[in-house]
């Protein structure tokens, strides 16, 4: 038996035995004629031609959920302080979640909230057409889904028929200021204003020649519909601030830089203007 908690990677089959199960554990014991029966400790069993497996329990503190799937496809939230043993019989997959922690106004989430709507329809099969003139009615389930914002402060636990929207946008790499695809994946919008993001942009000139830009943007979510629908918001910035820069680049020339002193503070100053990106705003 020994002080060791034994969890779901033990599997024994004992032809004529016994076990002790201690207070903290849990098992699952099939008999010779595969019937099923869950024990939870502290017991002492006694067991002919059967197999035991010991079950792992699953904690969820108070700000975490355990995510139940059953296997007649049931999906089950127990919220915490709480505890679980998986059992294969009965369930298919046994996970923990935090909660989502909303610290202030400025924090979002997107929920969506499904609701099944029994409908009944006049059906008629085709193999029953011959020998009957009168459509058959039938159950048809439909789904309603909702969409909400919800703010902090808080702490969101969702129910079962609760999802919460996954963003997957494009981000910057820290090293060379250049934009990666789908380099973020998150559920918290934080809509505060000034946030900044610095990047590096390719600028070629009107003699093609390439030089970087260094530029720091400040931003701010306002509107939540369109950060919903659009794909990936970064990426689109991206590709509309690469479309300004070209312009920009396309008016000046290497001589240019080269051989004015000020010539690329002037630059600067155009990158440092809205009017310089007419395709971004």
């Amino acid at each position: 038996m020994g002080v060791t908690f034994r969890t779901g990677g033990y599997i024994k089959h004992v032809f004529l035995g016994g076990r002790t199960i201690k207070d903290g554990e849990a098992a699952a014991v099939w008999n010779i004629n595969g019937v099923h029966r869950q024990i939870i400790g502290p017991k002492r069993i006694i067991m002919y031609n059967s197999t035991i497996r010991f079950l792992t329990c699953y904690t969820a503190k108070q700000d975490q959920y355990i995510h139940v799937d059953h296997k007649n496809g049931q999906v089950e939230l127990i919220y915490g302080p709480a505890s679980l043993y998986e059992n294969p019989v009965c369930h298919e997959k046994v996970t923990i979640h935090d909660g989502i922690r909303l610290d202030s106004s400025s924090e979002c989430i997107i929920v969506y909230t499904s609701r099944k709507i029994e409908s009944i329809g006049l059906v008629e099969p085709e193999d029953l057409k011959k020998s009957s003139t009168n459509p058959i009615p039938l159950w048809s389930p439909k789904c309603e889904r909702r969409k909400r914002e919800v703010r902090g402060p808080m702490l969101f636990l969702p129910t079962d028929d609760e999802t919460v929207h996954q963003f997957t946008w494009s981000g910057i790499d820290e090293r060379t200021g250049s934009m990666i695809p789908r380099k973020d994946t998150f559920s918290v919008l934080r809509t505060n204003p000034n946030r900044t993001l610095k990047l590096t942009l390719p600028i070629v000139t009107s003699d093609n020649v390439l030089f970087n830009a260094s530029i720091f943007l400040h931003y701010q979510i306002i509107r939540l519909s369109e950060v919903v629908s659009s794909k990936d918001p970064m990426d689109n910035m991206y590709d509309g601030l690469k479309a300004d820069v070209h312009i920009l680049g396309q008016q000046i020339s290497s001589e240019y830089l080269h051989k004015m002193v000020d010539g690329s503070n002037e630059v600067t100053k155009r990158l440092s203007t809205l009017t310089a990106y007419p395709t971004l705003c």
